[in-house]
């Protein structure tokens, strides 16, 4: 038996316009951005996705960030969606 690479099914990207629709469909992938596929994983699995964020933040030393920062930071970098949806749980990120 061969090893076959794994595939994939999407691009996840803020970077839009380096990738061609037209290229996009000759491999058959879609082009997701970043706050799209955070936000769907919190519909799969929000348990998952606060611990993600938990860990996250909690690497975040020097210096360290509190939720209400780290979640500001967030929306900053382009993740308003995932941002407003987490905002309800700064009391456990």
């Amino acid at each position: 038996m061969f090893w076959r690479p794994p595939s994939s099914d999407a691009i996840v990207t803020f970077n839009f316009k380096d990738f061609p629709k037209p290229v996009l469909d000759k491999y058959k992938l879609d082009l997701i951005h970043p706050d799209d596929f955070i936000f769907h994983q919190i519909g799969i699995d929000n348990a998952a996705v606060l611990v993600s964020v938990q860990k996250c933040r909690a690497r975040l030393r020097n210096p360290p960030r509190s939720a209400a920062e780290y979640l500001d930071t967030l929306e900053r970098q382009g993740l308003p969606k995932t941002v407003g949806h987490l905002r309800a749980y700064a009391g456990v990120i």
